[in-house]
């Protein structure tokens, strides 16, 4: 094994770890101790690569964020072909089930784009803005196609649409409650019909 082979199973060995630690508890009750005590990690080695745990916060912060824009990169272009609106719907029902399986993930993703820390909230703006420029990519190509209501301009409904990724998880997490969906399916269709919703509105224009 190469010594650049040594320090990548390092540094995803100290990731695994974090990953367990950040993706159960939320960032102030997380130390560097107890995912060195926890996970048999040498203080040495944590400190060799990360030098605090805000370094290492950002670390997996960064990392979901480029693992969530390969999975719609590689998918979104499966959309184009749809009505503009189911588009739209299934792109954000996509990005729900990116985290349907990866649930430590979606935990470190909430706290890191909606509850980030004050010292680090400038520094996760900047990791997250690829991911969000691929959003308004999507979202724009797709406006185009759609007739909006009076009132409505395409800066509004983009607006409309980045508040709704800002909160879907949440509001989903409330709205399937009572469901209790038991398997992927199930939970994709829950998705699909809150997004439905969201976008179409509950009452008869």
């Amino acid at each position: 094994m190469t010594q650049e082979e040594r320090q990548e199973r390092s540094r995803e060995l100290i990731y695994q770890a974090a990953l367990d630690e950040f993706g159960a508890a939320d960032f102030d009750a997380v130390t560097m101790d107890r995912i060195c005590s926890s996970h048999k990690i040498s203080k040495g080695m944590m400190y060799h690569y990360f030098p605090n745990k805000e370094a290492l916060f950002l670390f997996c912060a960064e990392r979901i964020f480029l693992e969530l824009k390969q999975y719609l990169e590689e998918r979104a272009g499966e959309l184009d072909s749809l009505p503009a609106f189911e588009a739209v719907k299934a792109f954000y029902v996509m990005r729900e089930s990116f985290f349907l399986t990866r649930k430590r993930e979606k935990h470190i993703f909430e706290n890191a784009a909606f509850y980030p820390p004050k010292a680090l909230a400038e520094q996760i703006q900047k990791l997250r803005e690829p991911l969000r420029r691929l959003n308004h990519q999507f979202v724009n190509r797709h406006i185009s196609r759609i007739t909006l209501r009076d009132g409505i301009d395409p800066d509004k409904a983009i607006r409309y649409l980045d508040s709704i990724s800002s909160s879907f998880w949440t509001v989903m997490e409330q709205y399937r409650r009572k469901e209790a969906p038991s398997d992927l399916h199930s939970m994709l269709a829950i998705s699909e019909e809150l997004m439905n919703m969201m976008l179409f509105g509950i009452a008869e224009p």
